[in-house]
């Protein structure tokens, strides 16, 4: 049910007609559909850029900590 939920936003993406703004922990989904993140941690913002940035070179200790908690950030 999620991936054809997914899909369907990209599908709406895809049209540009429909801006996105996410809030999840699931940070598969995040770096799946996103192309900027903010991380927040006790409502304040710790961290934010390009996705694939934050997620794969995080600088700070919460983002590393939530990344590394992922299964495929240990992939390598």
């Amino acid at each position: 049910m999620q991936a054809q939920i997914i899909n369907v936003f990209f599908e709406i993406m895809d049209t540009g007609r429909l801006g996105l703004v996410l809030i999840s922990h699931d940070l598969a989904v995040v770096r799946h559909l996103t192309d900027r993140v903010i991380v927040m941690q006790h409502g304040r913002v710790v961290e934010q850029g390009e996705t694939r940035r934050v997620l794969e070179q995080p600088t700070h200790p919460y983002t590393r900590s939530l990344v590394s908690d992922v299964p495929w950030s240990r992939a390598g």
